[in-house]
């Protein structure tokens, strides 16, 4: 698991996608409380789809969304990643900090 604040997520989105995609999980921290997750798309998951570049430009509009209904994340034309509230219960260790 990796923590970014917002603030680091933006500039960095694509390399976030990629490891979403890669399979690690990456929390979104606002304010340096955990808000959103990053994850890989899974075969079940049907949710609104969203360009990449309206996450990075309106990212605390689209973290706002994502809390209430999970978005997919498009790339070039390609789902790259989940970006969903975090699950009840999920417990933040400092495991592994990006900036």
């Amino acid at each position: 698991m990796h923590l970014v604040s917002s603030t680091d997520l933006r500039p960095r989105l694509g390399e976030y996608l990629e490891r979403a995609k890669g399979g690690d999980e990456v929390v979104v921290l606002i304010h340096g409380r955990p808000a959103v997750r990053l994850r890989a798309i899974r075969p079940d998951d049907v949710w609104p789809l969203v360009p990449v570049r309206v996450v990075r430009d309106q990212l605390h509009a689209a973290i706002g969304k994502a809390r209430a209904t999970a978005l997919l994340v498009t790339w070039r034309g390609r789902t790259f990643a989940v970006l969903e509230a975090l699950p009840d219960g999920m417990v933040i260790e400092d495991k592994e900090e990006v900036s």
